[in-house]
């Protein structure tokens, strides 16, 4: 990642449990972003919270059903910020 500040945006990402998104969500923190976290597994996401704190935002849904794909982006908008 760009050694961009990213104070003041909020990055959605999901998969954000493990693997890429988890890297890709502390990657964002670092660089000063607010993140909402999107996956499927409820106690990874949890860990994830407690370890990196800060201005993340979890949500356990799956994406890939439309029904609950808009409450990533609706908790986006409602994300604490910096």
């Amino acid at each position: 990642m760009a050694s961009q500040e990213l104070t003041g945006t909020t990055a959605l990402v999901t998969g954000a449990s493990s693997g890429f998104g988890r890297a890709t969500t502390v990657a964002l923190l670092a660089a000063g972003a607010n993140v909402v976290a999107v996956a499927r597994n409820t106690q990874r996401l949890a860990g994830s919270r407690d370890e990196l704190g800060g201005l993340l935002t979890t949500v356990t849904a799956d994406v890939a059903d439309p029904i609950v794909a808009g409450r990533g982006r609706s908790c986006s908008t409602q994300a604490p910020r910096r």
